[in-house]
């Protein structure tokens, strides 16, 4: 009885871990047409996600724009705005993005992403 006990409540833990949360893969890479910055730690949620930009340039920039999630044949699948923030010389930053299409299920599924200023 209590072995039953036991592994019900796992269960249980087990079950509200997953399905409370709803991150996605984690990219890295250059953020195209802005030169010293480049983005990783992408955590992805139903409505919004998170992502780190770094800069390493010796200046200060401002920062803000679309991230544009593409599946293999280059189709359009969600779209997340990001808000235009500063960003200071050789630091990094953590934004919040919010989608405007699609959502984090659909831009976790995605290949290719591609930055719009």
């Amino acid at each position: 009885m209590r072995k039953n006990i036991f592994g019900f409540s796992v269960t249980i833990i087990f079950v509200i871990i997953f399905a409370s949360c709803a991150f996605g893969f984690i990219r890295d890479g250059a953020v195209s047409g802005r030169e010293g910055l480049s983005f990783s730690s992408v955590a992805y949620q139903f409505d919004y996600m998170y992502v780190t930009i770094r800069n390493r340039n010796h200046s200060n920039v401002n920062f803000g724009g679309t991230m544009i999630f593409l599946d293999r044949n280059y189709r359009e699948v969600a779209r997340a705005d990001i808000p235009n923030l500063k960003i200071k010389r050789n630091s990094s930053r953590r934004f919040r993005g919010v989608f405007v299409k699609g959502s984090g299920h659909e831009a976790a599924s995605a290949s290719h992403v591609i930055w719009e200023f």
